[in-house]
């Protein structure tokens, strides 16, 4: 006899009412799906993919060289008005403030304000003093502009340093004019030497060394470049190596006086010592142009990104991929442009802020090749135009790719004063030129229907996300973050454990309840341990982010999270191996990848790709019986499509617990298990944390041992008994 599909939870119910015994000191709990789903057609947790470096974990692209096109940043910031005196304004801050000059000849656009969409040149620009505000004289100074209105400026940098690359001697500098054929961009670098007085350029990559090789230069990889020589018989030397060994790659090549396109494939072995890898092109005599160079494997992966990060992404699974890579100043142009015209960006002052980013195809097509819907947060300085395009573009990736939606975030962190050269700190601010953005991203999108709009809070600052929903007439999402353990100070080992398991969902109920009322939902753009505050040794740091526990620690919140109806989560971040704290210590943070190659997970990752694994279907809350301190330890949930169920505790007990799941045992379960009962184990020097196959016993229906801080995943193989499936 068949029966509805009801039938499953009622046979669960059922079972756990049935008694059996404890395993010799293990307490006792008892679950049960609630009979009405938290979350209807839950998504797989998702992952914020990060920024593309040179030095450190997050070598995630194909072409690992920044810059490939030797092309001019763009410089672009926001000023807040704080004063107008004729046709000159002054920003409300010195912290956006450059160089007098700096923005004379820039373009600006206003996006707050009765003057909103007015736009102009900066005549002139002077620092009002040596640490003052800016000061920008508009032409036009745009009629009905007030103070604390806002407006962006764009200037293009000058042709000369080549950006992102080192010029180790010699006369070397970009020229514009005199391109490689078929080139999207404006530049080439130009090298000129004589006799006795050489030019070099050089790119470094993987400089982090006490990561080990975050690099790896392993199989048939490949150097290709356009150059030309001046004059016939310029040979220009070009090599590849790892500092301590010998090069992989080490040519001269006598240049033609045109165009030419070099392809320079090798097979490499990184079997020396650590050190940093560098690119080097070195001129002897003559003049020459070089442009357009690719570094890397020579088979990239879906999207132009390496294969290591495309396999990464693979065995995590996420729901979501957050483009999160420090794009607040770049421009729509820009985030559409291949490798021979894109573009490093600025916001803020300073050499080491040139970022170079991935562009927002390349990232559309990884989220589709890796079964993630793109999470994408989009520079608020751009203009009504380019916000009109971003849509365009969004909506045509949608229909190609099939994406169901695609989440764009007004910029990141608006409220943080670290991000404010780009950053709409005012809340009315932030809501009105957002509102202006998103409409006419509506209007760029058409008859697609698929973006959802997001603007960000601070977490601990809940009257700001009821603020926003109230001030924001086309948002209805905010997203905040909700970070887990801030501080550590130097305690017992035990205690540095159980501090990772500090509750932070409380505070997403309490901003969640101010929301809903007002027609918004909440979503988590970040999360993850931040462990950078308070007085701990790095010692005790590291053991309390990477320990074997982390991954039961993280999953906690994060299923937490979905129980109060959280949809959209996105872990903080795919690679990173280190980051400094307050006091210029190191600590772990902030990847779920230790490396992406030989593609180490950390515990966060292994609990985030099982986790990833049992999602499906509508998740429900676990109703538990039991003791009272262990059930106060456990967070599970259920997850149901028609005859299949997956369940997900995590348990922050610092006990083995015995988890009668609830779940008949007609039903044939796999099982895994991420044992957190020995937080020493990480898999920082090798893999010492793996996930395990758990192996329940039928005692009047499925039940298992979970070890202390441990995290296990059970997933239903086939229909249960008395389904329809």
């Amino acid at each position: 006899m068949t029966l509805p599909r009801r039938a499953l939870f009622g046979a669960l119910l059922l079972s756990v009412t049935l008694g059996s015994a404890p395993a010799p000191g293990a307490d006792v709990v008892r679950l049960s799906p609630a009979s009405v789903p938290a979350v209807v057609d839950a998504a797989r947790f998702g992952l914020n993919l990060g920024g593309a470096s040179t030095w450190g974990a997050e070598q995630l692209t194909a072409n690992v060289l920044k810059n490939p096109g030797f092309e001019a940043p763009i410089e672009r910031s926001l000023v807040v008005v704080k004063a107008i005196a004729g046709a000159t304004v002054t920003d409300d801050t010195p912290w956006t403030a450059r160089a007098d000059g700096l923005w004379s000849g820039a373009d600006f656009e206003v996006l707050s304000g009765s003057a909103a969409g007015s736009r102009g040149k900066v005549a002139d620009y002077r620092r009002a003093g040596s640490a003052g505000a800016g000061e920008f004289r508009l032409a036009p100074l745009p009629e009905g502009l007030r103070a604390g209105d806002a407006l962006s400026v764009t200037a293009s940098g000058a042709a000369g340093t080549v950006p992102m690359w080192w010029t180790s001697y010699g006369d070397v500098r970009t020229a514009n004019g005199n391109l490689r054929p078929g080139s999207g961009g404006t530049q080439a670098v130009r090298l000129a030497a004589a006799p006795g007085s050489p030019s070099r350029l050089a790119h470094h990559l993987d400089t982090l060394q006490r990561g080990g090789k975050l690099l790896p230069v392993d199989g048939a990889w490949q150097l290709d470049f356009w150059a030309r020589g001046e004059d016939a018989g310029t040979r220009l030397a070009v090599a590849f190596r790892r500092h301590g060994r010998a090069p992989f790659l080490d040519r001269e090549l006598q240049l033609d006086p045109t165009w030419r396109h070099y392809v320079l494939p090798f097979a490499a072995t990184d079997d020396g010592p650590v050190g940093p890898l560098e690119l080097s092109f070195e001129l002897r005599t003559g003049v020459a142009r070089v442009d357009d160079a690719f570094l890397g494997a020579a088979a990239p992966g879906a999207g132009g990104f390496r294969t290591e990060a495309v396999d990464a992404l693979r065995k995590l699974h996420p729901g979501y991929l957050r483009d999160w890579q420090g794009q607040l100043g770049d421009s729509f142009d820009n985030r559409m442009a291949d490798a021979s015209s894109r573009r490093p960006t600025r916001y803020r002052a300073g050499d080491s802020e040139l970022m170079y980013h991935y562009s927002l195809p390349e990232f559309l097509e990884l989220c589709a090749a890796v079964d993630a819907r793109p999470w994408v947060v989009a520079p608020p300085l751009m203009g009504d135009d380019e916000w009109r395009r971003f849509g365009e573009a969004l909506a045509a990736a949608g229909r190609r790719h099939g994406f169901g939606e695609i989440l764009v975030e007004f910029g990141n962190e608006n409220w943080n004063e670290l991000v404010r050269p780009a950053g709409l700190m005012a809340a009315e601010t932030h809501a009105a030129v957002a509102d202006r953005a998103f409409a006419r991203l509506r209007s760029g999108a058409g008859d697609y229907r698929g973006l959802v709009p997001v603007v960000n809070a601070q977490f601990v600052n809940t009257a700001s996300w009821r603020k926003l929903a109230t001030l924001s007439r086309e948002a209805r999402v905010i997203a905040v973050a909700p970070y887990l353990l801030y501080r550590l100070d130097q305690v017992a080992d035990a205690d540095a454990v159980a501090a990772a398991f500090d509750d932070v969902v409380a505070p997403l109920r309490e901003g969640i309840a101010g929301t809903a009322p007002l027609g918004a939902r909440v979503a988590v753009y970040e999360v993850n341990f931040h462990t950078t505050e308070g007085n701990a040794t790095a010692e005790l740091r590291n053991l309390a982010v990477t320990g074997a526990h982390s991954g039961s620690a993280l999953a906690r919140q994060l299923v937490g999270g979905l129980l109060a109806g959280v949809r959209e989560q996105a872990v903080y971040t795919l690679a990173g191996f280190d980051a400094y704290t307050g006091e210029r210590k190191l600590v772990r943070l902030w990847g779920v990848a230790r490396d992406l190659a030989p593609g180490r997970l950390r515990p966060t990752g292994l609990a985030l790709a099982m986790m990833n694994e049992a999602i499906d279907g509508d998740a429900h809350a676990a109703i538990c019986q039991g003791g009272t301190a262990a059930c106060g330890n456990v967070t599970a949930a259920y997850f149901r499509r028609g005859g299949k169920l997956g369940l997900i505790v995590a348990s922050r007990d610092a006990r083995t617990l015995r988890v009668h799941t609830g779940i008949p045992c007609t039903a044939p379960v796999s099982a895994r298990l991420l044992d957190g009962s020995d937080p020493t184990r990480n898999n920082e020097a090798d893999e010492a944390v793996a996930v395990q196959t758990l192996t329940p016993r039928c005692d009047a229906g499925w039940a298992f041992d979970l070890p202390a801080h441990s995290l296990a995943v059970l997933r239903t193989r086939q229909p249960a008994a008395g389904s329809r499936e």
